[in-house]
């Protein structure tokens, strides 16, 4: 799918931006979710480089767009902009451009999304906006979590600045119930450098992609004897709780659930 660059965007009620964002499923979501709850509404996928996010929502605020999801690698950006719920995130992916609120969805989302599902302790995998939600949604779920990333101190010095007590662990799979790939490695056809023989058979591989992108992952995951979840319910969930903190309604996760056929 070509999707507009943010000074060709058409009008619209609200917009998924980001680059690439052509992939994303937001827009085929969200217009469905709309339908479902009776509301005239439009949502489109607008691309947006690194560096232009606040010149961008300038302009589409200008058009009439009323709130944006905000999707890689974007999120930090948008914190710096617009701020957040969940300063300790240091991300913010849905934005309201008529008050200019920000809120991190990333978090409460995988919460909704992880709990009951989780054998702890807990491997994070990435140093990104992604990593960072997923510790702090374990964190809260009273799951003991460690993280291994290429870059040890990316993560570490987010970890105590914040107050949060985390370690940097090898590679090594073992004794851990749950590993969570928030890297962005899928997108490129990758899956993160791991010891796989080590994991835990039955344990749950999470990644926070979707389609192609968790593929090379989760493939790898199924091949050592683990369970397997891609990001498509916490992307539902996302949606919900964007719908929810524009409109001011109940999140409809049901809605969003059934517009993305998610378990």
């Amino acid at each position: 799918m070509t999707v507009a660059g943010w000074r060709e965007a058409e009008v619209c009620d609200y917009a998924v931006v980001g680059s690439p964002v052509s992939h994303s499923l937001s827009p085929k979501m969200h217009r469905r979710t709309y339908a479902a709850l009776g509301l005239e509404l439009t949502y489109r996928a607008i691309e947006v480089p690194p560096g232009e996010l606040a010149e961008a929502a300038a302009h589409l605020g200008r058009l009439g767009v009323k709130g944006i999801n905000v999707t890689v690698p974007l999120k930090g950006e948008a914190f710096r902009v617009f701020g957040g719920d969940e300063p300790r995130a240091e991300a913010t992916n849905t934005v309201c451009l008529v008050s200019g609120c920000g809120w991190n969805t990333d978090v409460g989302a995988l919460e909704a999304d992880l709990e009951g599902r989780v054998q702890g302790p807990a491997l994070v995998v990435g140093a990104g906006g992604a990593a960072r939600a997923a510790v702090i949604a374990l964190f809260r779920l009273g799951v003991p979590v460690h993280y291994h990333s290429r870059r040890p101190e990316a993560l570490q010095e987010w970890s105590s600045r914040n107050h949060v007590p985390l370690s940097w662990v090898d590679g090594s799979l073992a004794g851990y119930g749950l590993v969570m790939n928030a890297t962005s490695a899928g997108h490129s056809g990758l899956s993160p450098e791991l010891d796989w023989p080590s994991a835990e058979r039955g344990a749950l591989a999470y990644d926070f992609s979707y389609g192609e992108a968790s593929k090379p992952f989760l493939n790898l995951a199924r091949e050592h004897g683990l369970s397997t979840r891609d990001g498509l319910p916490m992307l539902a969930a996302q949606g919900a709780l964007s719908i929810a903190h524009w409109l001011g309604i109940q999140p409809p996760f049901a809605e969003t659930r059934e517009a993305l056929a998610c378990p």
